[in-house]
């Protein structure tokens, strides 16, 4: 094990060592949720992604999701509140697999670490409890030109974990380098 971590961070280190962020990329991601804790995670968050250039069509594409709070229970006389609060952490390898005019398709795979936090009301016999999972993203977009600096998104990917989901995003990427019409 320690090999493959070794042979893989080197392998890292040598791609992005002359790279830097190409583009980011902001917007809604939507869950098909999770049951933690006698509740169910909220909708929709709020996701941000780097864009690092490893090579022609390859980036590393590192992000962050916040989810809305989950909450369930009475609120009169606050008995019983359960709020739960889920946190997405990705690191995806994106190859532009396809292009068509101002139309690209992108597949993706990587790491991902889920993290819940559930709080409850002091007046029931659920307790605080909080959890992180690792796991492993498999998913495709649609990019859009919009014109030479800002493209649109549209995700899907599926997160196989303790915490299974699929996570459907809507965003916006900005390209630093305002690019010119190339080709592959």
């Amino acid at each position: 094990m320690k090999k493959l971590l070794i042979a893989s961070s080197l392998f890292l280190l040598f791609f992005t060592s002359n790279a830097q962020i190409d583009k980011i990329a902001g917007g809604l991601a939507f869950s098909s949720g999770v049951d933690f804790n006698s509740n169910s995670t909220g909708n929709p968050g709020v996701f941000g992604k780097a864009y690092v250039g490893v090579v022609k069509r390859l980036h590393l594409v590192p992000s962050i999701v916040v989810f809305t709070t989950g909450e369930a229970g009475s609120t009169l006389g606050s008995s019983n509140i359960r709020k739960n609060y889920m946190f997405h952490g990705d690191l995806d390898f994106q190859y532009s697999l396809f292009r068509e005019d101002m139309l690209t398709l992108v597949g993706f795979t990587g790491l991902n670490m889920t993290g819940i936090i559930s709080k409850v009301d002091e007046n029931t016999t659920l307790e605080n409890v909080s959890k992180v999972n690792p796991g492993i993203n498999l998913g495709a977009a649609v990019e859009m030109n919009v014109d030479n600096s800002f493209d649109a998104v549209l995700s899907a990917k599926y997160i196989v974990s303790e915490f299974d989901q699929l996570i459907i995003s809507l965003g916006v990427i900005y390209r630093f380098d305002s690019r010119k019409r190339r080709g592959w």
